[in-house]
């Protein structure tokens, strides 16, 4: 399976390997220096993840403090 990735900065295509990481190294730095915080797509990834894992943790502490009161 190939995929592709855009570089929004730059347009270039990077290939990644089966594994899921990128074959040069130093093109992940180049990823990192070019990342740009605060962007809506960023915000609305948070705002998933935080909708599939705040519910669970509170779970988790529910169920934590009931099982430390008899």
């Amino acid at each position: 399976m190939d995929n592709k990735h855009l570089d929004k900065a730059s347009g270039e295509h990077e290939e990644f390997v089966e594994s899921g990481t990128m074959k040069d190294p130093k093109s992940q730095h180049e990823y990192a220096e070019a990342y740009v915080p605060d962007t809506e797509e960023e915000r609305k990834l948070v705002r998933k993840i935080d909708l599939y894992i705040l519910p669970t943790m509170w779970l988790m502490y529910l169920l934590s403090y009931m099982d430390r009161t008899k």
